[in-house]
């Protein structure tokens, strides 16, 4: 009986095993391409100014998307970018680094020395995260965090 007990529950579990795989995919890596960036934009809203340099993306595919970003620009392009976002520098707030993931591999904005953050709500039930480190002299971090819901 104790075996027909464990073949079950090992069954169970490789089923669940089995539907998580095909029902969420995480491509997460520093590799970003230009289509990346260009998707990124076109999801998140944004404008990358040409100073732009990626760190890294994190896709997850299921039942509600979500892309994270992380990526470096130009001291000097901050206000640009931030203008011609959904976000403006008023919004963005310290002490909103719960509203980011947490800490994976290159996605740190637990370690960032300081970040102020917002939330915006994009149409289709949309929003998107952003997180701003800029404690560097010549450059600013930013984290972009787009969910479906």
């Amino acid at each position: 009986m104790n075996r027909r007990r464990l073949v079950f529950w090992i069954i169970v579990a490789l089923c669940v095993i089995v539907t998580l795989w095909f029902y969420m995919r995480i491509d997460f890596r520093t590799k970003v391409t230009q289509e990346d960036l260009a998707l990124c934009a076109d999801r998140m809203r944004v404008t990358f100014p040409k100073s732009t340099r990626p760190i890294g993306i994190w896709y997850q595919y299921s039942r509600d998307d979500a892309i994270c970003l992380k990526v470096e620009i130009a001291k000097s392009d901050l206000e640009a970018f931030i203008g011609e976002s959904l976000f403006f520098e008023d919004e963005l707030e310290d002490g909103w680094r719960f509203i980011l993931e947490p800490n994976r591999g290159w996605w740190d904005p637990g370690k960032a020395r300081t970040l102020k953050a917002g939330q915006a709500d994009l149409p289709n039930g949309e929003f998107l995260n952003i997180g701003v480190d800029d404690s560097f002299d010549d450059k600013v971090v930013i984290y972009l965090q787009w969910n479906e819901t």
